[in-house]
């Protein structure tokens, strides 16, 4: 086995240890791995029914709307955090997704009911 293919054997055995559904696209020339592995799935649903159905069937886009908040996090507030201890990592870090929560909050348009 290459060291492409342990680092991406690894990752799906990292997910599966976290307990999560792993929804990696495969390569659109992908091969079975072993018997009973997870990827396989993945890999014969897109055969089938193709890539992006499969994204629709897994709700693959949601993972998109996720890196998308990241990197807005990332833009506006700094890929690193300045406190030194774990603790004040923590309280850092929810300060400035409670300062990005608001600037969301504020850009949002207000409904109002007609009655």
């Amino acid at each position: 086995m290459g060291v492409f293919f342990n680092c991406f054997f690894n990752c799906y055995a990292e997910v599966a240890a976290k307990k999560a559904d792993a929804v990696i696209p495969p390569r659109c020339n992908a091969q079975l791995w072993e018997d009973g592995h997870v990827r396989n799935s993945a890999v014969i649903l897109t055969k089938h029914i193709g890539c992006s159905e499969w994204k629709k069937c897994v709700n693959y886009h949601q993972r998109s709307l996720a890196e998308t908040a990241m990197y807005r996090y990332k833009q506006l507030m700094g890929d690193k955090l300045v406190s030194r201890g774990f603790n004040q990592q923590h309280t850092e870090a929810m300060i400035k997704v409670k300062v990005l929560n608001r600037m969301a909050g504020l850009g949002m348009p207000e409904y109002q009911v007609n009655s």
